[in-house]
């Protein structure tokens, strides 16, 4: 059909173990029915009687299409002669070289021949004693068992790996997963083949890359922070920290933006509290607060607070005995503001009142008694008797200022 070609197509290279027999295709059909057919005839003596055909790929000597006592089926034997001819001079041959592979040769094209009795005789004196097995290499891991390798020295391979930028996963002395990638990876690069397992003189070659990446590290660092933070500038420390958050200097740059914070916090809370200063209101000084719960000027603000509200408070009490004018209401603020502003002044009100007042009557006496004794029960008993009377408020409000739970009833 179309497309198709006669013959067995190209075969280069062979496959291995396959033999391949070239020719007219009469010839081959004449020697697959013949001569190959033969128990034990090997392929090399058919060929040789056949020029017109061609073997290529694997023709050992000896090597038969059909093992000799294995025919299946009925076919005529090339001339008995030429196979004792052809084995007498294989046999010839193999005496006249007289080594171990002549013979191995010899049986292989004739393992049941007339002399393979003889060739394995002659073989086996010649075959040297034979050799012990050759002892097993050991594994990658039995060699770095062989190390023998602490927590320690395995924690400082792996802050190498880390610090030629392999990811071991933790440096805990414990060599898991990740740090058999890193090892089989940096292996790799310093042209050791890639086990995941460290050998003899790989410890000592790994840290002394760790140890020249590290000081390439930190020269780079150095030559950074001379070119930023050096100077003390904010932008520069803030940028030597932006690339080098952990680098020699980062603590040194942490603390100086720190001083630098701090300084101008002592700037803005000095200038809120010269402005509270300037208002010096109570509002104004709790507006510093709301702002700068914790400021440096947080407890004279406070104290300012209390001293504005108190003489608030004191006037509004001095206010109100003074337009009372009683000697109930001047004792009074003197019992909430005994030292206050006023407390001398409301002392000489109560004397000058009181002496203005002579007891020659009835309430005035009973009055002046509870004056006297100055006590709940004096002045529940003025009330009782002069519950109208003209001290009836002042007695209340002595009441009130002792704490009496005292009220009077309805008439």
């Amino acid at each position: 059909g179309a497309g198709r070609e006669p013959g067995a197509g190209p075969l280069d290279p062979l496959p291995q173990g396959i033999t391949v027999i070239r020719g007219p295709a009469e010839a081959v059909a004449e020697l697959l029915a013949g001569e190959l057919l033969a128990p034990g005839v090997a392929v090399t003596v058919a060929l040789e009687a056949r020029p017109e055909l061609e073997g290529a790929g694997l023709l050992l000597p000896g090597l038969a299409l059909i093992p000799a006592g294995e025919a299946e089926v009925e076919v005529v034997p090339p001339p008995l002669d030429a196979i004792s001819a052809a084995e007498a001079r294989d046999w010839e041959a193999a005496q006249r070289v007289g080594t171990s592979a002549a013979y191995d040769a010899f049986l292989a094209a004739w393992p049941n021949g007339r002399h393979a009795a003889e060739a394995r005789a002659a073989r086996a004196a010649l075959a040297p004693p034979a050799a012990p097995p050759p002892p097993a290499a050991p594994t990658p891991e039995e060699v770095e068992q062989a190390l023998g390798l602490d927590r320690d020295a395995r924690r400082n391979v792996q802050r190498a790996l880390t610090d030629l930028g392999y990811n071991t996963r933790g440096i805990d002395g414990i060599f898991g997963p990740g740090t058999r990638g890193a090892i089989a990876a940096w292996q790799r690069s310093a042209g050791y083949e890639a086990t995941g397992f460290l050998a003899p003189g790989q410890v000592a070659a790994l840290q002394a890359d760790a140890d020249r990446a590290r000081a390439a590290r930190e020269a780079e660092d150095r030559a950074y922070w001379q070119r930023t933070g050096a100077n003390g500038s904010e932008d520069g420390l803030r940028a030597y920290l932006a690339r080098y958050p952990n680098g020699l200097f980062a603590s040194r740059a942490r603390n100086q933006l720190a001083a630098l914070e701090a300084d101008r916090t002592a700037q803005a809370d000095d200038a809120a509290w010269q402005r509270a200063r300037r208002t010096d209101t109570a509002a104004a000084y709790r507006g510093y607060l709301r702002d700068w719960p914790r400021g440096r000027h947080a407890a004279d603000a406070q104290r300012r607070i209390d001293q504005i509200d108190g003489a608030d408070s004191e006037r509004v009490a001095w206010d109100r005995a003074r337009s009372a004018d009683t000697i109930g209401a001047y004792q009074l603020y003197l019992r909430d503001w005994p030292r206050g502003r006023h407390a001398d002044e409301a002392q000489r009100r109560i004397e000058r009142l009181t002496a203005q007042q002579t007891p020659n009557t009835p309430e005035q006496i009973a009055w002046a008694v509870a004056r006297r004794q100055d006590t709940p029960a004096a002045y529940m008993a003025y009330l009782a008797e002069f519950p109208d009377g003209r001290h009836a408020g002042e007695a209340l409000t002595r009441l009130i200022g002792l704490g009496s739970p005292f009220r009077p009833q309805p008439r």
